[in-house]
């Protein structure tokens, strides 16, 4: 037997007598005591022995419950399976390769699932009191639940139960800095869209609604932290420079915090301008802020105080039938919901619900399966 292995068996040796007679002498201790007590009553000696005998039970008995109480039963147990896991393995290493790996594989499974269901399910967006933020969903034209610019701006207008309700879009853009061009997604936004996220810029500031009150007239542009480390390699003088996007040049006015992503887990901005520089950015699409039948944007809101979603709701309703008798044509007939935000207006959100389901039914029986093959004992030689 190795030194060492022979020490350590001595010292755990020594540490489990050590044990023993400290729980020796408290039971000794404890004896003593009663004794004690029931002779000063009155009793012999004799009589008083056998009575604590009897009030304290067996020694054994008493040991086991002073091992559960100082919780060294759970310890030993423990240690006594681990070493036992351990012989097991070293005497059939192609059964513990098997094990590991198979339990490797199940639980790397579960990591993936639950990450991703926290992604889509439970994660919400890095900005200031996200749970006051819903996403507005208009599902007239399935499949993007989207609204027109004219209808976005009468239920601005017109609601009484948010404190700022902002519009966006997500569209392809080319980036030219320096005679290269990349490609890259960027949102087109209204001038609130920061502000009603309570959003900061790291850099310089972020789009403001003054940016936003005449088409055309200001061609700004905030890039994501990631943009201005990638693209622009951290340049520390970044506010104010000009760069060239989908072929106009603009002015970097800012740079996001390094946590904000945009408002939906499945688009990640670089760069994004206010709505009044669509025609510029979507030069095919000109006009379609007029159009009161173009759906094209999202619509995102921040509840008031003391207001819960089921209300704004029945409020928006109440507009979208408003809209409908005013504009029969156009806006007639509209279906409108809320939801969290981060879901494409909550379009995917009861299909990824049902998926789901379904991934966390599949990845308890992988890892019950991995399980079983762990605790299945090798087969004999």
């Amino acid at each position: 037997m190795p030194l060492a292995d022979l020490l350590y068996r001595c010292r755990a040796i020594f540490r489990r007598e050590a044990v023993e007679r400290e729980l020796d002498d408290e039971l000794r201790f404890h004896a003593d005591q009663t004794i004690g007590k029931l002779m000063r009553s009155g009793m012999t000696r004799q009589a008083a022995e056998r009575q604590a005998r009897l009030t304290l039970g067996g020694a054994e008995q008493a040991k086991e419950l002073c091992r559960d109480a100082r919780g060294t039963r759970l310890i030993e147990e423990t240690w006594q399976d681990l070493r036992y896991a351990l012989r097991t393995l070293r005497a059939s290493p192609v059964f513990a390769a098997t094990a590991v790996v198979t339990l490797a594989l199940g639980t790397g499974a579960n990591v993936v699932t639950f990450s991703g269901l926290n992604t889509i399910l439970f994660r919400k967006l890095p900005v200031a009191r996200p749970d006051e933020l819903v996403e507005v969903t208009n599902r007239t034209h399935p499949p993007l639940p989207a609204f027109s610019y004219p209808d976005y701006r009468d239920f601005r207008d017109r609601n009484n139960v948010f404190s700022a309700l902002a519009a966006y879009r997500f569209f392809p853009m080319s980036l030219n800095r320096g005679g290269g061009s990349q490609r890259l997604w960027g949102y087109v936004a209204s001038g609130n869209y920061f502000q009603m996220l309570g959003e900061k810029a790291a850099l310089g500031r972020v789009l403001q609604p003054s940016d936003d009150r005449e088409d055309g007239a200001n061609p700004v542009a905030v890039i994501s932290f990631g943009c201005w480390q990638r693209r622009f390699g951290a340049d520390p003088d970044i506010v104010g420079r000009r760069a060239t996007i989908s072929g106009h040049p603009y002015t970097i006015v800012g740079v996001t915090s390094p946590r904000f992503f945009g408002t939906e887990f499945f688009f990640l901005p670089e760069v994004w301008v206010s709505m009044s520089m669509v025609n510029a950015i979507e030069p095919a699409a000109r006009g379609w802020k007029d159009n009161r039948g173009a759906t094209f944007v999202w619509v995102m809101g921040r509840l008031k105080p003391g207001v819960v979603a089921a209300g704004a709701e029945s409020a928006l309703r109440g507009i979208a039938a408003e809209l409908g008798r005013e504009y029969p044509d156009q806006s007639g007939g509209m279906k409108l919901s809320v939801s969290p935000p981060g879901m494409i207006g909550g379009s995917i959100r009861s299909a990824a619900s049902e998926l789901a389901a379904l991934l966390i039914a599949i990845t308890g029986l992988v890892l019950l399966v991995a399980c079983q093959g762990w605790n299945r004992p090798p087969s004999p030689a």
